[in-house]
């Protein structure tokens, strides 16, 4: 990711969001006041650079203008409005001055004072004349229109377009959705950059610094580099050759320092291979002191693992061959073969306990003195590895129970509803060598996937799911290095209506290869190429749910980091299937889409479901002001951010890719254990029976008047409702639901290991239904049941949220 150098020291682990005065769209019907330029600090780690604004109106009294605030705060950065709810906030500082270069390119305009149309589907955009002139076609209404743009402001962070004739228009875009390509042919047929050999060659050499400025401040480091050759090549003075030099160097460092950032962007995203070479083929000579610090660490901390794998694979080689292949030893020689062939640096956190001492009596078999012996050491390691290093024991007993234990799951999540009774009925009869309840959850999350994929390749490959008209399909890419001994974070992206899966891979491919994701692109239209538009039908969530769970079935899924994007049609798919399915996803990130209908209506769905919304002031009415609405009745409280680009309509907004990715780095899907829906306006709702999953709430029983259809759409059905609160002091749930004959209270504990109630202690469940109280289990104790862990674990395939109980009523 290219962060230009004005950007602030350590900013580049968040959003990064860069301050340059542009006047308001003429979209914008309502004023805003200034503030400060400031840098904000939201509580997960995003970090927003621009002016604070406020939202308001402009009153004349005579010759007094007084302004009125009456909307949202936001953050101006330029090309962009940033909303985000106040409970985000973590810091506000002031931010420093700072300087860069603005190419300006003026042209007479003649326009007439027409409404400026909405904007929503871009169709094509032209290339850039050497006037600086384009055209853009797209689609207002059922009617195509088409404008012709003069760029006339161009800095290393934004570009900024004037509509030349009809409309006062200006739309305003990311530097780096133009690309250095198109930006150094803009440069070149700017005066104030051409290149004449009649020029003073001080003038010239003046140029071609400011060129490398550009550039240097864009972060395109190789292209500044190159105008300084350019330079060199001319043979300067001593004088300029001597301050060329000295600015490739400083270049240099630059670039190091960025090549070291994407080196740990693959070590983050498990690219250990590539982490190595890159290590190894480094450029020295060219980093500064900070980045060659950096480096050796890394170095150093990748020679200590390497080592220690050597170490592993080696103990667990010898201590293999020291044992019989009979009985209990042939379950430990078979557990550490499996162990042996996927080492990987993930792993060695768990092998801390078996590697210290495997070491130990390494050195006291050296030197005659009794060791542990291989059995033990190999249950080491095996327990280490399944349940985690502080649960390791030097137990054979343990490890041969925990494996077998494993085997028998895996074994029975590939098996039919049948099968897995059998397999259960026969393993629960052997009673001594039974795994308890707690460490089936603790080695359930590293399982690899019940039906691995054979054929393991990054390159895009189509898969087809169900039959009939259950059947669907969607474009699958897996990224670099994949293995299924580790958990891989999983990116679905729906396409724009009219385009196809293909379309949307295109565009995330490479960032998505980059940063360790599986990316997914469903086909989810109901016609040839997703011709038709969403339709808020069971069938069209069907497509992404069964997708998802397709891939843990074949794949190692990190259940807890899974992110839906969506675009144009898809992006209003994307905010209406993430506030249906809240509890399956970690971030939904609509683009140049509002929500509708069902989403409309399901925004307390999103209290626990972060949002990244992105869209143009002039993507049309229905969307602003369904955005407008949603983001009033989230901003208070909600994890929401909305990004507004000026002039702009429904369209791809490419230069926000890499900053969704840093959204998306540390985010995980919450798991509320105390309460859900308590609040005010805080009820989770529903108004379709498969709508019907809320954390560790589910219903079977949503009355008739609660649902609604998206065929016979009608806003004032009113929604069933569902909360709950867990009081674990007094071993109390209580649990109040309108609209539903049912419900299922599931009781488990998240990824920590943190459970939801103590299960050695009397439960009491209090269900106050249409304002009806009952109390349908009273003062009495829960116990785990491997059955409902398997039966759930199998139906949902979701490895890192496991429930051991449930109670039906």
């Amino acid at each position: 990711m290219h962060i230009p150098p004005r950007s602030l020291p350590g900013l580049a682990a968040g959003v990064v969001i860069f301050l340059v005065g542009l006047p308001h769209s003429e979209a914008q019907t309502q004023a805003s006041k200034e503030g400060e330029q400031v840098v904000i600090t939201l509580i997960d780690g995003t970090i927003l650079q621009g002016m604070d604004r406020r939202e308001g109106k402009y009153n004349f009294e005579g010759q007094e203008v007084i302004f009125v605030p009456s909307g949202f705060f936001f953050l101006d950065d330029g090309p962009r409005r940033v909303f985000f709810g106040s409970k985000l906030l973590r810091d506000v500082k002031r931010r420093p001055e700072t300087t860069e270069e603005k190419v300006q390119r003026t042209r007479d305009i003649r326009i007439k004072p027409e409404t400026v149309p909405d904007v929503e589907e871009v169709l094509s955009v032209g290339a850039f004349n050497e006037k600086w002139d384009r055209t853009i076609k797209f689609r207002s209404g059922l009617n195509q229109k088409k404008v012709e743009q003069h760029l006339t402001i161009l800095t290393p962070y934004y570009a900024r377009t004037d509509a030349t004739a009809r409309w006062i228009w200006p739309a305003v875009y990311l530097t780096r959705e133009l690309g250095p390509d198109v930006v150094r042919e803009l440069l070149s047929s700017h005066p104030d950059f051409e290149e004449d050999r009649k020029l003073a060659a001080d003038v010239l050499v003046a140029r071609r610094f400011r060129y490398c400025d550009f550039f240097a401040q864009a972060g395109w480091y190789d292209e500044a580099e190159r105008e300084l050759g350019r330079l060199l090549a001319d043979k300067p003075s001593d004088k300029d050759k001597a301050r060329a030099e000295a600015v490739i160097a400083a270049l240099g460092k630059m670039r190091c320092r960025e090549q070291f950032e994407a080196v740990k962007q693959a070590h983050n995203a498990g690219q250990f291979q590539a982490v190595r070479k890159r290590l190894t083929d480094f450029n020295e000579k060219a980093a500064g002191d900070d980045t060659m610090t950096a480096l050796r660490t890394m170095r150093d901390e990748y020679q200590a693992a390497d080592k220690a794998l050597a170490d592993a694979a080696r103990f667990l080689d010898d201590l293999s061959a020291k044992l019989s292949h009979n009985g209990r030893d042939a379950s430990l020689v078979d557990a550490a073969t499996i162990l042996r062939a996927g080492l990987q640096p993930d792993d060695l956190p768990r092998l801390e306990a078996f590697l210290g001492q495997a070491e130990q009596a390494d050195r006291q078999s050296k030197a005659g003195k009794k060791a542990t012996g291989p059995a033990e050491l190999l249950s080491l390691a095996i327990t280490g590895w399944m349940l985690g290093n502080p649960s390791a024991e030097a137990k054979p007993e343990t490890a041969v129970r925990i494996w077998r234990a494993r085997q028998f799951t895996m074994k029975y999540l590939s098996s039919d509803e049948r099968g897995r009774k059998q397999l259960l009925d026969s393993y629960l009869r052997d009673k001594e060598n039974l795994a308890t309840v707690d460490e089936f959850t603790q080695f359930i999350p590293r399982l690899p996937p019940p039906e691995p994929e054979r054929n393991i390749t990054d390159q895009p490959v189509e898969t087809k799911t169900g039959a009939g008209r259950d059947a669907a399909s969607y474009l699958l890419q897996l990224p670099p290095e994949y293995r299924p001994g580790r958990n891989w974070p999983v990116l679905i992206v729906l396409h724009q209506a009219g385009e196809t899966p293909a379309d949307m891979l295109k565009r995330w491919s490479e960032a998505a290869g980059a940063n360790g994701y599986i990316l997914v692109a469903p086909e989810w239209g109901q016609g040839p190429g997703g011709a038709y538009a969403y339709g808020y039908s069971d069938r069209e969530h069907a497509v992404v749910l069964g997708a998802l769970r397709d891939l843990r079935r074949r794949f190692a899924v990190d259940s807890d980091r899974v992110f839906l994007f969506g675009l144009g049609q898809g992006g209003e798919m994307a905010f209406d299937v993430g506030l249906s399915h809240p509890d399956l996803f970690a971030g939904v990130l609509p683009m140049s889409a509002g929500p509708r209908m069902f989403a409309r209506k399901y925004f307390t769905n999103g209290q626990f479901l972060p949002f990244y919304i992105v869209d143009g002031d002039r993507s049309g009415k229905a969307i602003k002001d369904s955005l407008r609405g949603e983001f009033a009745d989230w901003v208070s409280q909600y994890p929401m951010m909305w990004i507004q680009y000026k002039g702009r309509g429904v369209e791809w907004y490419g230069g926000e890719v890499p900053m969704m990715f840093d959204w998306m780095r540390n985010k995980k899907r919450e798991f509320p254990l105390q309460q859900i829906g308590v609040g005010l306006n805080k009820d989770l709702v529903t108004q379709r029976a498969t709508d019907n999953s809320f954390y560790w709430l589910t219903t079977e029983g949503i009355k008739p008047r609660h649902i609604n259809s998206e065929t016979a759409w009608h806003y004032g059905i009113p929604s069933a409702t569902l909360r709950a609160r867990i009081i674990l002091d007094e071993g109390v749930i209580s649990v109040e639901t309108v609209g539903l004959s049912q419900v299922t209270v599931w009781l488990g504990r998240n990824g920590n290991g943190e459970s939801m109630i103590d299960f050695d202690k009397p439960l009491t469940v209090r269900w106050n239904k249409d304002s009806v109280q009952s109390t349908p289990w009273n003062k009495r104790k829960v116990t785990p049941s491997l059955e409902t862990l398997l039966e759930d674990l199998a139906r949902r395939g979701d490895r890192q949220r496991l429930f051991v109980a449930k109670l039906e009523f």
